[in-house]
């Protein structure tokens, strides 16, 4: 596995330039590569509590269907499992994707909870 900074995947917001490299520092940012060309990639959180959170699963879309994403979120679970700190993966999909629901409970994962993000809005006119 390689992790990489490209150079182009600078911000411009200065409140989040620095965080691409600091997630590569501290070795957050995993790169599945085939052939010398990156066709996975995800991110993963710091060790809190004894969980890490794996996030920013993508496959560029020329390269999907192979199962590239789920062999590296398997990868990088035992590598982190490894780890003394971590006793638990997490990882979030969308309910309404049953394609990645599944693949996931084929690796492994299981669905413990659901949530669901609310915007409040003031009322109009208020």
């Amino acid at each position: 596995m390689l992790a990489r900074r490209y150079p182009d995947a600078n911000h411009d917001d200065p409140e989040v330039a620095h965080l691409p490299t600091v997630a590569i520092d501290q070795g957050r940012i995993w790169i599945w590569s085939m052939n010398g060309r990156p066709v996975a990639q995800l991110w993963t959180t710091l060790a809190r509590y004894g969980a890490v959170r794996i996030g920013g699963v993508y496959t560029p879309p020329e390269f999907r269907g192979n199962g590239y994403a789920s062999a590296l979120a398997t990868a990088v679970s035992a590598d982190q499992l490894s780890r003394s700190s971590v006793d638990v993966i997490m990882l979030n999909t969308q309910a309404s994707n049953a394609m990645t629901n599944n693949l996931y409970r084929r690796h492994g994962f299981e669905s413990i909870f659901d949530t669901m993000a609310v915007w409040l809005q003031p009322p109009y006119g208020a």
